[in-house]
């Protein structure tokens, strides 16, 4: 048995050494760097952030690596706690208090004070009209203190203007997905109350039992030292493009349970532009100008600006087309590397083909006569003996070489048939 017993302590050793997350703590000198390196997507912003200040514990900002059942493997973490014991397993639980207490943002999401803040803040000026990034937020009062008193807060706090008008103003986005309810402790749970709950059965406002699909234990796990954590969830914020924005990233321990602690893991490089309405002005260039004939050219005029981009046709203003299809332009502003707007051209290729078909003999003796018709649909027909009808008769008097021409369907690109010898 003792081979074996070894074999299996191994095994468990190296399962333990490959998921260790590797934690790297940061100070609030590197804040900066840490936002712009290890948050920022690589498109999506005008710039690199500005103004960014990190509050808290000298062990509070750290960015980590590595395998763990996070759902997340490498990011930046806020901890109301310490970071560097995070996934020291061996310890019980984490049990720092780190001497910051008060935040505005984060007071107005709990009843009790707000102690041990560990907030990350900076402003931003989106490209697009959303912005998006993922999360996971992890606490050491799972499970056992759901639904009580002591209930450790976090947000996502988001000034600027909103797209429909009005403003955000220190408004919390770390909400569950498709409700107005704060993520946390007491809302996002195994669905019972905890044995410390002290008569609590979370059904004040914010609170609530019905969402323990988006709750993950960790009782005994393996890679970092919280009991549990959410699900990685995506904040999505509209925004209006080139508008200058200011978000607020905060946690922190709420009463006097600073034993306990709790922490947010922020997805690398999700922090970033979501969507573009594309806006179809295919009317713009003329009704008769959106249906390429065969061997035409159409030629596609972008709205002025100062920077434009058609993808593999060009950066010019204006492109020459010969083939359908949908020709997209993205306009820029260089001045501030953001996006005016971008615009669809839908180009339809013409169907206008003549071929001329016959109904008996082309060769006539006195006496008979020959029906030529067109099996290939228009929306007109010329025959070269003046007709406008999609078949005509040729008797024996009326022998000679006959051609068609057919208009296609939008009454715009002709097709003239090969000759046909009566």
């Amino acid at each position: 048995m003792k081979p074996k017993i070894l074999v299996a302590l191994l095994l468990i050793i190296s399962s333990y050494t490959q998921a260790q997350l590797n934690i790297t703590v940061k100070t609030a000198a590197q804040a900066a760097s840490v936002v712009q390196n290890d948050f920022i997507a690589p498109t999506g912003l005008s710039g690199a952030p500005t103004n960014v200040v990190f509050r808290g514990g000298p062990e509070s900002l750290a960015t980590f690596t590595g395998s763990s059942n996070l759902g997340i493997s490498n990011g930046i973490i806020l901890t109301s706690g310490r970071a560097s014991v995070i996934d020291n397993l061996s310890s019980q639980q984490q049990d720092s208090d780190n001497g910051v207490a008060g935040d505005p943002d984060l007071q107005t999401l709990s009843s009790q004070p707000i102690t041990d803040v560990a907030s990350l803040e900076f402003d931003f000026v989106p490209k697009t009209d959303t912005i998006k990034f993922k999360y996971a937020f992890a606490s050491e009062e799972y499970e056992e203190y759901v639904c009580s008193v002591f209930n450790d807060v976090f947000g996502f706090f988001i000034t600027g203007p909103k797209p429909g008008g009005g403003n955000y103003v220190s408004q919390n986005v770390a909400i569950i997905p498709g409700t107005s309810i704060p993520v946390g402790v007491n809302s996002v749970n195994p669905g019972t109350p905890g044995s410390s709950a002290g008569g609590g059965t979370c059904n004040l406002p914010n609170q609530s039992l019905a969402y323990s699909s988006y709750y993950v234990s960790n009782l005994g796990g393996t890679t970092v030292i919280f009991d549990g954590f959410t699900v990685v969830i995506e904040v999505k914020i509209p925004v209006l493009q080139c508008g200058n924005y200011h978000i607020k990233l905060a946690v922190s321990d709420a009463g006097t349970d600073g034993v306990f602690d709790s922490g947010v893991f922020l997805e690398a490089h999700s922090f970033g532009g979501g969507f573009v309405h594309l806006y179809d002005i295919t009317t713009s260039i003329g009704q008769d100008s959106s249906v390429l004939c065969l061997g035409d050219t159409i030629q596609l005029t972008a709205p002025s600006s100062t920077s434009y981009n058609w993808g593999v046709f060009g950066s010019t203003q204006t492109i020459n087309v010969t083939q359908p299809g949908n020709y997209q332009c993205i306009v820029f502003n260089p001045l501030n590397g953001c996006i005016n707007a971008s615009y669809t051209y839908h180009i339809l290729g013409s169907n206008a083909t003549a071929v001329i078909d016959t109904l008996g003999p082309v060769t006539l003796c006195a006496g008979d006569s020959v029906q030529l018709f067109s099996s290939i649909p228009g929306s007109a027909y010329l025959w070269s003996n003046g007709a406008t009808t999609s078949s005509i008769w040729v008797d024996y008097s009326e022998v000679g070489s006959y051609t068609l021409t057919v208009t296609d369907q939008w009454g715009i690109c002709t097709a003239v048939s090969t000759p046909v010898t009566i």
